[in-house]
């Protein structure tokens, strides 16, 4: 049930500032990239992300590629909070 509710392809939201800084626009595809993998996405600029923050759902399989295999200690879920990110426009 909750698939059908969000986006078939994974998307990363970006701050505006951050979005204007480095040409992305809201639907272009963007390169995420961390120490441990690296996945495109469509971008989608909002406020509610902090600037230098981007935020990938946990609900898609190629959020794995970027987070760190183990787990936090009180809900079970990937810890991201450790990992360096970089976000930039992807070239075709």
């Amino acid at each position: 049930m909750l698939r059908k509710l969000y986006p078939a392809q994974v998307y990363v939201e970006v701050n505006p500032a951050d979005a204007k800084a480095r040409g992305i626009v809201t639907s272009d595809p963007v390169r995420v990239e961390s120490r441990r993998g690296r996945i495109t996405a469509t971008a989608f600029v909002t406020r509610s992300v902090q600037p230098g923050h981007v935020f990938v759902p946990m609900h898609y399989e190629e959020t794995n590629r970027l987070t760190d295999a183990s787990s936090t200690p009180i809900r079970s879920s990937r810890r991201t909070r450790r990992a360096r990110w970089s976000c930039g426009r992807s070239r075709p």
